[in-house]
């Protein structure tokens, strides 16, 4: 029995249902898993230190409440806006006994194209030119390549398609 595909879905239902759905999904783990017990656990500290005014149950409640909340923004930032941001930076790496020939050799690495719903291949070809623009030795693309579903192979092997460099682009899943 093979899985449901993940197929290419409308615009407005990538972005009134399943972005929501990402948003809660990931704020409800990191609420439930970092914040919540942070939050508790301090206010039951705090609580006992003020000599207990509060209903335990109130500070309990109060910390599931904080800490979704936190937790949604935080995680309405990641998806919605922050995993947008394409980020180039420049590190030197000093390698002791490297052959003189391969001094300045620059590698050029990108990570998690997620090519599906959320990034489009036209947003993925704006990423190979910018990494083209970097005249690279060797680009090295690394981690998720496509959010999930095979309906974006075709789009994401365009994407790394049109990655240029001198020594080729690898490839890593």
């Amino acid at each position: 029995h093979d899985a449901l595909p993940i197929c290419r879905r409308p615009s407005w239902v990538t972005r009134f249902v399943d972005l929501p759905v990402l948003v809660h999904w990931c704020a409800c783990l990191l609420a439930a898993f970092v914040l919540f017990p942070l939050f508790a656990l301090g206010g039951l500290a705090g609580h006992s230190a003020l000599g207990g005014a509060a209903a335990t149950s109130t500070v309990v409640a109060w910390a599931a409440f904080t800490s979704y909340a936190a937790a949604f923004v935080v995680s309405a930032y990641g998806s919605s806006l922050r995993r947008h941001w394409v980020r180039v930076v420049h590190v030197e790496v000093p390698i002791v006994g490297l052959a003189p020939e391969l001094d300045g050799y620059r590698i050029a690495q990108m990570s998690d194209l997620r090519i599906g719903n959320f990034d489009s291949k036209e947003r993925g070809l704006e990423w190979a030119e910018k990494v083209n623009r970097l005249d690279a030795d060797l680009v090295a693309v690394t981690g998720d390549l496509v959010t999930n579903g095979t309906d974006f192979y075709a789009d994401v092997a365009d994407v790394i398609g049109a990655m240029r460099a001198r020594d080729g682009v690898l490839v890593s899943l």
